[in-house]
Formats: structure tokens, C-alpha cells, sequence
């Protein structure tokens, strides 16, 4: 207790300047003595008081969450092997721990999850086709559809997009010539009803479905249908690289998203679906259209994929996807005569040309509504 003297103040100088370890004080012992004492040694049981309080040797910083752990301080005064008091940066200790990392992801992908599949509400459109009326959608309800397409990018580890208001207004036209159509298009063609330069250029630059905003998102991660299997066009421009600023149109019964020429920037060398790492069981929704890797770079013309579960090999149907707007090169892999269930698979990717890479990993699914020992 009372100030610090001189040698004190040079002691928690120095040990603040280098950070956490190292020798304190003049005497390097640390014992008592000098003008006022050096800083004890944190081994002799004694409290670190002057020199790790507030700005003095460790500023300790706002309170943060590690995982589901509620921590008081950033930054926390410590003892280091040598004996000495020093300071720890603790967000940086929880951030580098592969079990926070994984807690961190379980918790992120089983939000989003909650999101996709237990909270799928689309709102009421006010226009009326008749009159080719292409009012927007209320601004919730369109927060709600990018909030929803977010959060199946965050299930596939990937950033987030924005929508514009551009791009929003042709894929409004968009949904309201498909509406008048009565049916789903890429091609919007002039004499249409409720035709538009910019209803046509959102339609074929866009995801389209005869269902609302929100629940259409789902629908494009499982991309049923005959003309989708070949591809799977819309679940890789959901997870691409190349997605940016969407523009987002609905109806009560149709809808468009407007995707290509977003100025989407992610350098990911390859996507796959379910993603490496923790990921919902119930949500990847692929057993039968088949799980995908989408690259911009990797050929994977040919290749062969192995999965396997407990050491024992699990057959798959493997196809080359069609290459289309969110991947230059695409693959799927359907489960044959078995289902996914909770638990770890090693997904191994064996490419014939060698000039490209190999690709590996594993994914573990989980079951979020059972709690983590």
C-alpha cells in the first residue's frame, strides 16, 4: 500500500513495455528493498496490489463473453513460470483455445439454425399485379428474408452480404412479372405482362420461386427438381464466393433474388456443404440432392470422393455438378443406403489431374438440442 517508489514505478514501466514476462525491477529478484520495494515476486504469496491495478501494469479492459463464459476483464493480471507479475490479454487466450473455437461455432451455427428452420416467417405484399404495381416489401419483412439468407452463410462459414436498393427494385419487377406469368422464368420477354427491362435482367441474373422470400431460401439449399440435380445452381450461389449485394423481391406466391454481378469478393479455395467443422445435422438438408463442394479454382472433372464414418467406408453417388454462375467447378455426393446421423465423417477428395489440389476434411454433426457435457 502508498505510492509506488521510484524503483516500483521502473518495475511496473518495464514489465508493462514487455508485455507479460521478464524480470521486474532494478534488483531482478524482486524482493523487498529500494526506494519503496520492487515488485514482489507473485510467488511469495504476496497480493499484487500497485502494480497490477487499474493503468498501472495490466489495464484490465471491458467484460466479454468467452463461449457460453461470462469474463469480467479483457485483461488479467498474472503470474508468469519466472515468478513475476505480468498481463495477459484473456480475449486473446479464448480466442486461440481450439475448445472456445469450437463452443464459439457450435453456438453461431446452432443460432442460425434456430433461424432457417424454426423461424421461417415471410410477410403480406400490399401490391397488386393486375395493375403491374411493384411496390417493395415492407422493410421487416425484407430484413427478415436477409437476415435468413445470412444465416445459411454463416452455417457455411461464409461472410455475409448486403442487399441494395437498386438491385432490391428489379427483383421486385422481377417477382411481380413472374406473378403476373403465373409461373417461374429466367426469361422475362418483352409483350410480358408486367414486363421490364429490369424485371428481365434481375430474372436472369436471379435465384426464382413460386414461394415468398423467406421460405424460398431453404428450398434453393436443396435444390430439388430435375433441372436442378445437374447443378445444384442454387445452393452454390447461396454459399458463393462470388455473392455481394443482392437485390431481394417477393410477392405473396413468388419471389427473386437477385444474385450475379454483386461484386461478391471471397477468395475461399473451396465450399463444401455440410461445412467442415460443427455443423446441425437437421439443417444441411443434402442426404438426397446430395452433398456439394463448389470451387472457383479446383477441377474437379473426375475426381472420386470417400466418406467415412468410425473408420468404416460409407458408399456415396458421386456426379460432377455443371459448372453455372456461383462456382466455376462443382461436385455432389449422395448418401447410398445410408443417412446422416450425429457424428464425425472424414470427407477425402481425390482428384486424377495432378496439377489440383487434394481436398480434406471432416464434419462434425451435432444434434442441437442435445447439451454439450
Amino acid at each position: 500500500p502508498g505510492r509506488l517508489g521510484r524503483s516500483r514505478r521502473r518495475a511496473a514501466l518495464a514489465a508493462r513495455t514487455a508485455g507479460i514476462h521478464g524480470e521486474v525491477g532494478e534488483g531482478g529478484e524482486g524482493g523487498a528493498g529500494g526506494e519503496g520495494g520492487d515488485v514482489p515476486l507473485c510467488n511469495e504469496g504476496r497480493r499484487p496490489i500497485g502494480v497490477c491495478r487499474q493503468g498501472s501494469l495490466c489495464d484490465y479492459g471491458p467484460e466479454f463473453q468467452c463461449c457460453n463464459q461470462y469474463v469480467p476483464h479483457q485483461n488479467r493480471c498474472t503470474c508468469s513460470p519466472a515468478g513475476f507479475w505480468g498481463c495477459e490479454d484473456a480475449l486473446a487466450a479464448c480466442e486461440a483455445d481450439p475448445a472456445t473455437a469450437r463452443c464459439n461455432r457450435r453456438l453461431a451455427v446452432c443460432q442460425a439454425r434456430n433461424r432457417v428452420l424454426d423461424s421461417v416467417n415471410d410477410g403480406t405484399w400490399g401490391g397488386d399485379v393486375a395493375a403491374c404495381d411493384r411496390s417493395e416489401i415492407s422493410v421487416d419483412w425484407h430484413d427478415e428474408v436477409l437476415r435468413h439468407l445470412n444465416a445459411w452463410r454463416i452455417l457455411a462459414d461464409q461472410p455475409p452480404v448486403t442487399a441494395n436498393a437498386n438491385r432490391d427494385r428489379a427483383a421486385q419487377a422481377c417477382a411481380v412479372a413472374l406473378e403476373a406469368r403465373g409461373e417461374i422464368t429466367h426469361h422475362i420477354e418483352p409483350g410480358a405482362a408486367c414486363y421490364s427491362a429490369a424485371a428481365a435482367q434481375a430474372a436472369a441474373g436471379g435465384l426464382v420461386h413460386s414461394q415468398p422470400g423467406v421460405r424460398a431460401l431453404g428450398d434453393y439449399i436443396i435444390d430439388f427438381g430435375e433441372r436442378n440435380f445437374a447443378g445444384l445452381p442454387h445452393r452454390l450461389w447461396l454459399l458463393s464466393n462470388r455473392l455481394g449485394q443482392v437485390g431481394i423481391g417477393s410477392t405473396d406466391f413468388f419471389s427473386c433474388l437477385y444474385v450475379s454481378e454483386g461484386g461478391g469478393a471471397g477468395n475461399k479455395p473451396w465450399i463444401a456443404w455440410p461445412t467442415p467443422g460443427v455443423f446441425p445435422v437437421d439443417a444441411h438438408r443434402a442426404d438426397f440432392t446430395g452433398w456439394s463442394i463448389q470451387s472457383d479454382t479446383i477441377r474437379l472433372f473426375g475426381a472420386e470422393v470417400q466418406v467415412t464414418r468410425d473408420g468404416v467406408n460409407l458408399p456415396v453417388v458421386t456426379r460432377v455438378l455443371e459448372a453455372q454462375g456461383g462456382a466455376g467447378y462443382g461436385l455432389a455426393f449422395a448418401p447410398d443406403g445410408w443417412q446422416s446421423t450425429p457424428g464425425l465423417y472424414q470427407v477425402a477428395v481425390t482428384n486424377p489431374d495432378p496439377n489440383q489440389p487434394a481436398i480434406a476434411y471432416e464434419v462434425e454433426l451435432i444434434d442441437c438440442a442435445v447439451p454439450e457435457p
